[in-house]
C-alpha cells in the first residue's frame, strides 16, 4: 500500500501556536462555581473513581524513566494531595505518555469496533515497514498545565522550534492519512481524569493553587522516535506496545 501525507491537519507553525495559546493560559481557573465534569468521563470512569474497562488504539510517544518520575512528583502528586477526591484513581507512572494520534476506542466489544482496530492495525503495520522511521529527536516544551475539555488536568507541550513541529506533523499526518480526525492535535500528557462527580469552590480553589504553582516554571522534554509506538490500551491507565515506529 502506499501512503501520503495528509495535509488537511497541517497548520504551520506559527497559527498553530496562536490556536494553543488561546486556551493554554498559565493562570489557571476553572471559571465557574461549581464544575461538572464532560458527560464523556463517564466512558473512562466509574462511581468508585476507578478506571472503566475502555479499549482501543493510539500511537503514542513513551517518555524515558527521568521524565515520567519529574512529571508524576511535580503534578500529579500535589493534585492528589490536595484534592483526590475530584480525580479518579491516580495514574500509574508508567503509564505517561504523548499521544501523537487518536485512533479508535470503544465500551463495547462489537464487531464494527473490531474490525475497525483490526483494519488500523494492518495500515500501521504497512506505514511502519513504508516509512523505515529514522531515529530522530523532536524537542518539546512544556506551556501550561490546563483543565482539557473538563475531562483532565493535562500538561500542555508544543514543539520547541519550527523545525521540531515539522518533524512531529510529517509524522502526525502520515497516521491521519489512516484515520483523520475532526480535531487538531493539542500535543499534552495527561496528569489526573476528573471523577464522573461535579465539586465546588473550596475544592476546585485547591486544585487552582496548585496548577498556579507549577506553572511558574517550565520544562523541556525531548521526544525520541525510538518510544513512538502503535499501542492498544484496556483502560486509561492500562497501555500496551504492540509496534515500534523504529525497528533495529
Amino acid at each position: 500500500m502506499k501512503f501520503t501525507k495528509s495535509m488537511g491537519a497541517y497548520e504551520g507553525f506559527e497559527k498553530f501556536l496562536q490556536r494553543i495559546y488561546s486556551f493554554e493560559k498559565s493562570d489557571f481557573k476553572f471559571g465557574v462555581d461549581r464544575f461538572v465534569p464532560n458527560g464523556s468521563v463517564k466512558n473512562k470512569v466509574e462511581d468508585d473513581r476507578h478506571f472503566s474497562h475502555f479499549i482501543g488504539d493510539t500511537v503514542v510517544f513513551n517518555l524515558d524513566q527521568t521524565q515520567k518520575k519529574v512529571i508524576f512528583e511535580k503534578y500529579i502528586e500535589p493534585l492528589y494531595r490536595v484534592a483526590p477526591q475530584c480525580f479518579a484513581e491516580k495514574l500509574g507512572e508508567q503509564t505517561l505518555h504523548m499521544t501523537l494520534h487518536d485512533l479508535n476506542a470503544t465500551r463495547v466489544y462489537d464487531y464494527d469496533a473490531m474490525c475497525s482496530m483490526f483494519e488500523t492495525e494492518i495500515q500501521i503495520c504497512e506505514l511502519i515497514e513504508g516509512l523505515k522511521t529514522e531515529s530522530q529527536t523532536i524537542n518539546m516544551v512544556t506551556t501550561c498545565a490546563f483543565n482539557m475539555v473538563n475531562t483532565s488536568m493535562v500538561l500542555g507541550l508544543r514543539p520547541k522550534t519550527e523545525e521540531d513541529y515539522e518533524k512531529l506533523m510529517n509524522l502526525y499526518c502520515y497516521i491521519d492519512a489512516i484515520k483523520s480526525l475532526p480535531y487538531p492535535l493539542t500535543p499534552h500528557i495527561t496528569l489526573a481524569y476528573f471523577n464522573r462527580d461535579s465539586f465546588d469552590g473550596e475544592e476546585m480553589s485547591k486544585i487552582e493553587e496548585v496548577i498556579n504553582q507549577v506553572n511558574k516554571d517550565s520544562l523541556e522534554i525531548p521526544l525520541s522516535t525510538e518510544r513512538l509506538f502503535y499501542q492498544k490500551f484496556t483502560s486509561m491507565n492500562s497501555y500496551f506496545n504492540i509496534l515500534p515506529f523504529v525497528k533495529y
